[in-house]
């Protein structure tokens, strides 16, 4: 690989701390580089560039199977990512989660066009994201959740169009910016545990690729947004533990994708004896420690693949009329 390749992966395990490393198998002891581990090379103009750094992981097994030892995750990087990330301009996927790596991010990493997976997850960074990451625009998946970053998200979204999974949770965050509502690409929007505030976007509704979001134990207030129900595809919900009013919007019915939802500790009312949204799908539901009212009738029958309900710390009426309409074991350890 072209020398400065090799500088440069010198001054990542220098600076990450390479010798205490629980896998540094081959690492300056072979001039292929595509031995060392957690390497990947990919054959670009008679050259072989690096392609993937993947130390999110250490690979141990015992006695030659597949059984991980000291956990299959995480590779003991510690000290900073101050790396020229310049100098590896095929990097398609860089993976250091799971690790002890610390300080603020390299605003180097922009000029790493090709990035589609960038997952820095479970460390100790800190600061916030570099304005310049905005250049990023092949990435499909971020992952910065369980760090220590904070204040407002920076305006890196607007052209990141390929991107489909997003995890900032696990945070200080506090402000959402009005370009990551224009991700149409958007499947996962994972952001919980920051200091998020204020109403539930609105306009996360013009996501229609949504599969999952999860903005749990934030700082949100208000009701819940009506125009969620254009979220066709929404099979996964967490909204728990914010300081929410009023009810389930009727629109809401339009969500027959959902088989997750969790909308515990967030103060909201429902007549669960009257009405219950068409989630026919739905196989968790989690509604305690709310102002739920009412008796189980059959609004529940035809919710054939509900295995988890929660409803505990309500005001709900603790007689199920009709054994019918509790399916399978699912009354044995109904969570009142």
């Amino acid at each position: 690989i072209p020398l400065g390749e090799c500088i440069a992966l010198s001054d990542f395990y220098k600076k990450t701390i390479g010798e205490q490393r629980t896998n540094d198998n081959n690492w300056f002891t072979t001039w292929n580089v595509e031995s060392w581990f957690g390497v990947n090379t990919v054959f670009v103009d008679w050259k072989y560039r690096v392609s993937e750094l993947l130390l999110h992981r250490n690979d141990l097994t015992s006695s030659g199977d597949a059984t991980f030892i000291q956990g299959a995750t995480g590779n003991n990087l510690s000290g900073e990512l101050t790396t020229n990330f310049a100098a590896l301009p095929y990097l398609k996927l860089l993976r250091i989660d799971d690790n002890k790596v610390q300080w603020t991010l390299p605003s180097s990493i922009w000029s790493v066009t090709w990035l589609t997976m960038l997952t820095l997850s479970n460390n100790k960074l800190s600061g916030t994201i570099p304005q310049s990451w905005s250049w990023l625009t092949q990435l499909n998946r971020l992952a910065v959740n369980n760090n220590l970053f904070q204040w407002a998200l920076p305006n890196i979204f607007a052209g990141m169009s390929s991107l489909s999974n997003v995890n900032i949770g696990y945070n200080q965050f506090s402000t959402w910016l009005s370009n990551l509502f224009v991700l149409n690409a958007l499947q996962i929007l994972h952001g919980a545990n920051n200091m998020f505030q204020w109403a539930l976007p609105t306009q996360l509704s013009a996501l229609s690729s949504l599969k999952e979001i999860d903005l749990s134990a934030n700082q949100f207030t208000g009701a819940l947004p009506t125009n969620w129900s254009a979220l066709s595809n929404l099979e996964s919900l967490s909204v728990s533990s914010n300081t929410l009013t009023w009810t389930i919007p009727t629109s809401w019915t339009a969500l027959s994708k959902l088989k997750n939802v969790n909308l515990s500790n967030t103060n909201i009312w429902w007549n669960i004896g009257t009405t219950i949204p068409s989630w026919l799908l739905i196989q968790s539901l989690d509604i305690q420690n709310n102002n739920f009212i009412g008796t189980f009738t059959n609004a529940f029958e035809n919710l054939t693949w509900l295995t988890s309900l929660r409803v505990n710390n309500n005001y709900l009426d603790r007689t199920v009329t009709n054994n019918a309409y509790v399916h399978g074991d699912l009354e044995q350890w109904m969570d009142w």
